[in-house]
């Protein structure tokens, strides 16, 4: 692979490589939808230097590990520039970071350290490697999560509480066929405002009360895998003591 030495306004050396040479693994078992894709590109775009703690990792120039974020990298150096710009801006992308990408994007090529040799590397270990490096291990803790962290900002990582499964009392995810829950947020049989009993409640928030407000309803309604945002609210009203 060919490098190229680029100068960057703090005058410190940077080496470039085109990432042309490398080939996606046909046998990795990872695939990736469109709209997680789209969220890729953006934290690619937002972090490239994540890049350098966890690089796109080769044999040969066949791709073990990073086969998502190589052809994240590939379709950002081949945008449009037009289509580039707009998505920096949406992101309100760091104008440090915005001139190095238009940099990686002028030279169709990006830093060697985002890349990562595993030349001694045995065939089992690289299909070892393939599947250690997307597991994940553990849980995570909802309660956290929910009142401590953003949540449109985990969306954007792609950590949805729509995806998120109740654990067992020791914190570890109950086998298949144990009573493993998943929670659903689709009700089978959502009550209509013109059903008896029933009526629409609207209340005006401030914008940062409303993230309060959606992070203790999701977690009533994962903590009793219910799947109504109305009984969450009765749940949350009840427990208020007059």
């Amino acid at each position: 692979m060919r490098k190229a030495k680029q100068q960057t306004g703090e005058k410190q050396e940077v080496t470039l490589v085109s990432l042309s040479e490398l080939k996606s693994n046909d046998h990795n078992p990872r695939l990736i939808k469109d709209a997680a894709f789209n969220k890729l590109l953006n934290n690619l775009i937002l972090y490239p230097h994540f890049l350098e703690q966890r690089p796109i990792v080769h044999k040969d120039n066949v791709v073990y590990a990073g086969n998502m974020r190589l052809r994240g990298l590939t379709h950002l150096l081949k945008l449009k520039d037009k289509d580039f710009n707009e998505l920096a801006h949406s992101l309100r992308l760091d104008a440090v970071i915005h001139d190095k990408w238009l940099e990686y994007r002028k030279e169709k090529k990006v830093p060697t350290s985002w890349i990562a040799e595993a030349n001694d590397y045995t065939t089992e270990e690289l299909k070892a490697f393939v599947i250690l490096d997307n597991q994940e291990f553990g849980v995570w803790d909802y309660d956290m999560l929910a009142n401590e962290w953003d949540q449109d900002k985990l969306a954007s990582w792609n950590l949805d509480l729509s995806s998120w499964k109740q654990p067992d009392v020791d914190g570890e995810m109950l086998p298949e066929g144990d009573g493993k829950k998943t929670v659903s947020f689709e009700a089978t049989n959502t009550p209509k405002a013109s059903d008896d009993e029933h009526v629409v409640v609207q209340y005006l928030v401030k914008v940062e009360d409303k993230k309060k407000v959606d992070a203790l309803v999701e977690k009533v309604k994962v903590k009793h895998n219910d799947e109504l945002i109305g009984n969450a609210f009765m749940r949350i009203i009840n427990a208020y003591k007059l």
